[in-house]
């Protein structure tokens, strides 16, 4: 009896922090295939894919995008030179306004990276919800559409 006690405490301490979290996160955060297709389109983000290496490699990349897997983000965000992050990453260390956009496979991690950028005081940061698996999916779509 006192284990599920402590469970069910457990279950609403994580449904809390959880609440918690994702209270700063608006809807204008929250991006879909067209937001990404007209930003990277007008080279207006910096489009961040938080998946690990093999993962891009067996998938494939988002058009623009950078690869800093989510287990390193903090610590390039937050601890690396500017040198140091264009010599690793190939673009200059953004700034806490620079317009940052995290993209993963479905959106999970990249909703993470999200929240680690605005703990860290990063003021235009963004997700595409969708992730890999909906770009491919409205892509494969779009390009139907093109050939019709």
């Amino acid at each position: 009896m006192e284990n599920l006690l402590w469970r069910i405490i457990f279950a609403f301490f994580l449904a809390y922090l959880s609440q918690v979290m994702t209270e700063s996160v608006t809807s204008d955060m929250l991006l879909n295939y067209e937001d990404i297709v007209r930003l990277t389109g007008e080279k207006s983000i910096i489009l961040i894919d938080v998946r690990q290496p093999h993962e891009l490699q067996e998938t494939g990349v988002l058009p623009t995008s950078i690869n800093i897997p989510l287990n390193n983000l903090k610590t390039a965000l937050e601890s690396l030179s500017s040198e140091e992050f264009q010599k690793k990453y190939g673009i200059p260390l953004p700034d806490k306004n620079a317009p940052l956009v995290f993209t993963c496979r479905s959106g999970n991690r990249s909703m993470k990276a999200l929240l680690t950028a605005l703990e860290l005081g990063f003021k235009d940061a963004k997700h595409y919800a969708g992730g890999y698996l909906d770009w491919e999916k409205n892509k494969g779509l779009s390009e139907k559409k093109e050939k019709h």
